[in-house]
């Protein structure tokens, strides 16, 4: 049997489908529907902003702990109650955007639960796919998943919620809690073969310790520390663009609602173009090139964005930059894969993850505080500015340490 029979069979054939329809639902309402419906109740770009820090709140708060968890419990059943838990929360929102009965407080309060399902799911969704694939195809096996994520998430998700909500804000909100719930039941027949979903710590230390232990790997391991630092200044300035995009695109490209949703399909679909071409540019460049160079290109792209007031040419731009993300996640998260034990990779992967997702949550903050006082134009700069020099700053050092991966 060959390799690429083995990485299409059993539990791979129902894991990407199930991850990929949990994001489709998701990208029509953190994609798209949440922001549209928070601009609705307030204009206030710090108070916007607020849903998406709600959301990216639980990794900074409780990132480590999931970690923790993830390695002691069965990964398959925990990847299956925290969707049956979202679909049920979004479901609910749903029936109150219907009934007039939401406001902003709850749309806080329903991102920030959301959110912590997702350190749960994503933790434990990340830890499964080595067991999954053999080494030798685990860079194409995330550019495959990631991929159809991001064509779900980023593309049709978002296109699709932008124009649901403008016949019925409660739409998005509902499909995404079916489109969960089926998730769910599609992650439960996952094949238990090898070590899938198993716990992969039995020991009897408390949860603190395994905590302690994942901070410690992360941090005596050169490499993994410098894209754990790399990806938290990336992950702030993201969140800090991303979180007043909807204000960017409605008061100063003068989109419509529907519109904005083609701004993020156009993004969803730079990102795809990234997953499919990043197997081939690493192969030719290396990996330590293809992190800077994202960086780099990513930086340029925020700036042009920041300086022009084109629909057209902002959505190019957007595209770029998405694309530049999607080469970092595929060759950062195979390397984490490659290089993290599994017995321990929940834990050292929830500390690498709270610093790039809690930097989400203060970088959507801050985004909101700097368009406060100085516009809406004022993250874009700061997110170009800082993530071109954080790049220039990490190439000698990614040359040291990441030589041998290419």
């Amino acid at each position: 049997m060959t390799e690429e029979t083995v990485v299409r069979q059993g539990g791979w054939r129902r894991f990407w489908p199930a991850t990929s329809l949990s994001m489709l639902g998701d990208g029509m309402v953190e994609g798209s529907a949440l922001a549209l419906l928070a601009a609705t109740m307030t204009k206030d770009p710090t108070l916007v902003a607020g849903v998406l820090f709600a959301a990216r709140l639980p990794w900074l708060l409780f990132g480590l702990f999931s970690g923790a968890v993830v390695d002691r419990v069965n990964r398959v059943v925990l990847m299956a109650a925290a969707d049956l838990v979202r679909g049920l929360l979004i479901g609910l929102l749903g029936v109150l955007i219907a009934t007039g009965s939401a406001n902003l407080p709850l749309l806080y309060a329903v991102a920030f639960m959301v959110g912590l399902g997702r350190t749960l799911f994503d933790n434990a969704a990340m830890a499964i796919v080595p067991s999954l694939v053999p080494a030798g195809r685990l860079e194409r096996a995330n550019s495959w998943l990631f991929g159809i994520e991001t064509l779900s998430f980023e593309f049709v998700g978002p296109l699709l919620g932008s124009m649901l909500f403008v016949v019925a804000a409660s739409i998005p909100f509902y499909l995404d809690a079916a489109a969960l719930v089926v998730a769910a039941v599609l992650i439960t027949t996952i094949v238990r073969r090898d070590s899938v979903g198993r716990p992969a710590s039995t020991s009897s230390t408390s949860i603190f310790v395994d905590i302690g232990e994942g901070l410690r790997w992360l941090w005596r391991h050169k490499l993994i520390r410098i894209l754990a630092i790399m990806t938290g200044i990336m992950g702030f300035m993201e969140a800090a663009v991303l979180a007043v995009l909807v204000l960017f695109s409605l008061q100063v490209l003068h989109l419509s609602e529907a519109n904005y949703g083609v701004l993020l399909a156009a993004g969803g679909l730079g990102g795809i173009l990234g997953y499919i071409f990043v197997p081939a540019l690493r192969a030719k460049i290396g990996a330590r090139h293809v992190i800077v160079g994202a960086m780099v290109t990513g930086g340029v792209s925020y700036l042009a964005m920041a300086v022009g007031s084109l629909p057209v040419l902002t959505a190019v731009m957007y595209a770029i930059n998405r694309m530049t993300v999607g080469v970092w996640d595929v060759v950062t998260v195979s390397l984490r894969q490659a290089i993290i034990p599994t017995h321990i990779f929940g834990r050292v992967n929830s500390v690498y993850r709270l610093v790039a997702w809690g930097s989400m949550s203060l970088g959507a903050l801050g985004g909101g505080i700097l368009v406060h006082f100085f516009g809406l134009r004022a993250p874009f700069v700061m997110a170009a500015l800082t993530t071109v020099v954080t790049g220039a700053i990490a190439m000698p050092a990614l040359r040291r340490h990441a030589a041998q991966y290419r």
